[in-house]
């Protein structure tokens, strides 16, 4: 008797058991991290991830061609009767300058050797005085190419689409980028900022509108602000990178690999069935 009721409670606590549905994401996210609403996060994280870049890839070239006027020696008989000079007349603290290299047309390599032990493109290929309007160049033409981008973007997401136009944005933004890190000189270095300025335009206006169509009425201000709080994120950590890394080759690699990470964000974050059962 004992034994047919230990059997029949078995059973029981089997069909219950049976009956169970399995956990979803959300269920288990939630017995993780309570009132952690994993849909919302999902939208904001989708805001604010795929646009990590953009300010990065548009400022790089301020600390990638920064111009070291204060980092440098002198090694010609010229230049260092210049400097006797100037000790002698009490102002050699200010000798290492702009105003010094410029003003007596110093010559990189000849006069002087740049001492500074962060790289830039500028020192690499001799970009300084005179031909400081090269560098304004490289910075103004990137939003060339972005003007270029914004007006090819409406015909582009009519034929393939909002997010799929995002990502071709996106996957220009990265090509241009990374491939600057190899960029041999001043001409190569023009061409692969106007392809990162096209695509940008192209995927912050596409990815945009993209997750701005799939947010709730009622929440898209506040998706709205997400979203450009991502492209100050991405402006600090670009200074962050500039601090820590020491050859303007290597940060052009590490922005192109937040490239990498916005690019993976539109494949791990569900936007439209997040979105459905959040309206």
């Amino acid at each position: 008797m004992g034994e047919s009721f230990d059997n029949s409670a078995i059973q029981l606590m089997n069909q219950d058991f049976k009956k169970k549905e399995p956990l979803s994401i959300e269920d288990i996210v939630d017995r993780i991290v309570p009132r952690l609403n994993l849909k919302l996060f999902l939208l904001f994280l989708s805001a604010l991830s795929t646009i990590f870049h953009a300010a990065a890839v548009t400022y790089v070239t301020a600390l990638a061609g920064n111009i070291p006027y204060k980092d440098w020696e002198c090694v010609s008989d010229s230049c260092e009767a210049l400097f006797n000079n100037a000790s002698a007349a009490g102002l050699e603290k200010d000798f290492f300058s702009q105003n010094t290299v410029c003003g007596n047309n110093l010559v990189a390599g000849t006069d002087f050797n740049w001492t500074t032990q962060k790289t830039t493109f500028t020192t690499d290929w001799n970009i300084y005085c005179k031909d400081e309007a090269k560098l304004s160049l490289i910075s103004s033409i990137y939003f060339v190419g972005a003007l270029l981008g914004l007006l090819c973007s409406t015909a582009i997401f009519d034929r393939i689409g909002r997010k799929r136009g995002a990502l071709v944005g996106c996957v220009l933004i990265t090509m241009g980028t990374a491939a600057s890190s190899a960029a041999p000189n001043y001409q190569t270095l023009l061409v692969l900022r106007v392809i990162s300025g096209f695509g940008l335009l192209i995927n912050y206006t596409g990815s945009y509108c993209w997750i701005i169509e799939f947010a709730p009425t009622h929440l898209r201000n506040l998706v709205s602000g997400c979203y450009n709080l991502g492209w100050t994120l991405s402006y600090l950590i670009m200074v962050m990178l500039g601090y820590l890394i020491d050859k303007w080759e290597h940060l052009y690699l590490a922005v192109s690999g937040l490239c990498v990470f916005s690019l993976a964000m539109f494949f791990i974050t569900p936007l439209p069935a997040v979105m459905a059962t959040l309206r």
